[in-house]
């Protein structure tokens, strides 16, 4: 990119948004069956969507329609995955998400935890498979990888730059994931 100036300041300052949920068919308890609008807000407008975790990606796609760049996939979950080398960082998708399952991460980031539910571990658990359940396992696995638990979930302090290989090996519900792109 040669012309930086034109680019947002997450961009310049090297994050991305990504999409912090893998809980898709077979990993999330949905409590509906949605017919209607393919669109996120309005999925949401139901009860805060179909699934039983309220901070989950809704899997409608509005993010994959606002990316002026492609950047935005279906993963083979059926939740997003945004691609950083084509993603430039214009926020689109962090405006139209209605859980707010899309934050910004390094460009650099080696993992990141796909989990975005704040609910306690039990309750976590019962909607979802793949969800932070706030065990603190990777903060006591990885020492200095930067993991913390906020409000039972697990976030990484990227400028701690120890080893997290061992968090996401242990982590019992494997949401701490390698972070690399597939589409």
């Amino acid at each position: 990119m040669e012309n930086l100036a034109l680019l947002p300041l997450h961009y310049k300052d090297g994050s991305y948004p990504q999409v912090h949920c893998k809980g898709g068919a077979g990993k999330v308890q949905y409590v509906f069956s949605y017919k209607g609008i393919d669109d996120c807000t309005a999925l949401y407008q139901l009860f805060k969507g179909n699934k039983l975790c309220k901070y989950a990606c809704l899997e409608m796609g509005s993010c994959v329609r606002v990316c002026p760049t492609g950047a935005i996939h279906r993963d083979t979950g059926g939740t997003m995955a945004v691609d950083p080398e084509a993603c430039i960082s214009c926020g689109y998708c962090v405006s139209v998400c209605p859980t707010g399952v899309l934050r910004y991460i390094p460009r650099s980031a080696d993992y990141y935890v796909a989990c975005n539910s704040v609910d306690d571990g039990p309750n976590t658990s019962a909607k979802c498979t793949v969800g932070c359940i706030g065990c603190r396992i990777c903060e006591r696995r990885s020492v200095d990888g930067g993991f913390i638990i906020e409000h039972h979930l697990a976030k990484i302090n990227y400028s701690r730059q120890g080893e997290r290989h061992y968090a996401a090996e242990d982590c019992p519900t494997k949401c701490i994931v390698k972070h690399e792109f597939n589409t």
